[in-house]
């Protein structure tokens, strides 16, 4: 037990033992990224208890913002069917995710994870406000570790550590967390999309593509991994990019745009077409590279499109920069992989 706090979990009202059961179930795989059987838990324990307050909250945060105020009006509405602390769970979900206010959220979580020392769930969630919304690593992984302490098999834990260490760039501990996180729970996805993302970050893509296949081993249907792997493979077609300007490769180059692409570039006209734009790019780049570095990548819902958000540096000999800016690029999934499809460069200058 967390020496910090009382005994006890925090307590969960309802009539019905299935619908109690159901509800753990779904909170657990909530806390593992598994949202469709979160849902299908959830929706379950709500059928079997139509008043059960903490089911309709935690169905309400697994949730579309459209559809999610219904499931917290309908907590509300039977929180005087329950004890004072599940209403203030009430009044901490609808802060954060509703309304905005998360200190508000932050000192009801706190308190409660204080008063109930042996709940592993109250401490997570006060850190997963101090994670994501308020940006504070030092109290969030102070708070994963106090859920780990009052709990040595939440396993879920171990996956928030290891995103502050690789937050704060600790690569180590970071892969370290996440294979205790694998240990524990080795049917799970998420320890092996994690670890995928970490090798993301250090441009392992081999290694990172094997670990997003063995969690969809795990779930075929896991979005996460799904998507992840079409990262790797648009982060390849970018790095045959850098490698085709830098050795003056037009044939490669030209491979790597839709023949219906346009790029427009800073100073120059919409280029239109493989052929016109490898051509420009040979001329434009000769005797220099390019460095690129994504920043941000969404997939579209069909997988077949991606978008990426990013700067680029030009460099000459000695890697002195000669240009730099931003660029915005749409990838399209082609029979022969990823190729750019329109691409819209800007100057920092």
């Amino acid at each position: 037990m967390d020496p910090s706090a009382g005994g006890e979990l925090l307590p969960v009202t309802t009539t019905s033992e299935d619908a109690r059961r159901r509800f753990e179930d779904g909170r657990h795989a909530a806390f593992h990224y598994q949202a469709a059987q979160a849902r299908e838990h959830l929706d379950a324990a709500i059928a079997a208890d139509p008043n059960f307050v903490l089911a309709y909250l935690h169905r309400g945060g697994m949730s579309l913002p459209s559809e999610r105020k219904e499931y917290f009006d309908l907590a509300g509405a039977n929180r005087d069917r329950v004890t004072e602390d599940e209403g203030r769970m009430v009044d901490a979900f609808h802060a954060f995710l509703w309304d905005g206010r998360v200190e508000d959220a932050v000192v009801i979580f706190s308190d409660l994870a204080d008063r109930y020392g042996d709940d592993p769930y109250l401490p997570t969630y006060l850190g997963l406000r101090y994670l994501h919304n308020l940006g504070d690593h030092k109290r969030a992984k102070e708070q994963f570790e106090r859920a780990v302490l009052r709990d040595p098999s939440f396993s879920q834990a171990h996956h928030w550590l290891g995103q502050v260490a690789l937050g704060q760039g600790d690569y180590e501990v970071a892969a370290e967390a996440f294979l205790q996180y694998a240990r524990m729970a080795p049917d799970q996805p998420r320890p092996y999309d994690s670890l995928g993302i970490l090798y993301l970050h250090q441009g392992l893509l081999n290694e990172a593509e094997e670990q997003f296949a063995a969690a969809l081993v795990r779930e075929p249907g896991f979005v996460d991994s799904r998507e992840n792997i079409s990262r790797v493979q648009v982060e390849r077609s970018r790095r045959r990019l850098e490698d085709a300007v830098r050795s003056r490769d037009n044939n490669a180059l030209s491979k790597l745009f839709t023949s219906a692409a346009q790029v427009t570039l800073p100073g120059a006209s919409v280029l239109a077409g493989s052929a016109a734009i490898s051509s420009y790019w040979e001329g434009t780049f000769s005797g220099n590279g390019i460095d690129t570095r994504t920043a941000e990548l969404h997939l579209g819902l069909e997988g077949d499109v991606a978008t990426e958000l990013g700067r680029y540096r030009i460099v000459a000999a000695a890697d002195e920069t000669i240009a730099a800016g931003q660029y915005l690029t749409v990838w399209a999934l082609t029979v022969e992989g990823w190729k750019i499809h329109r691409s819209i460069w800007t100057s920092d200058r």
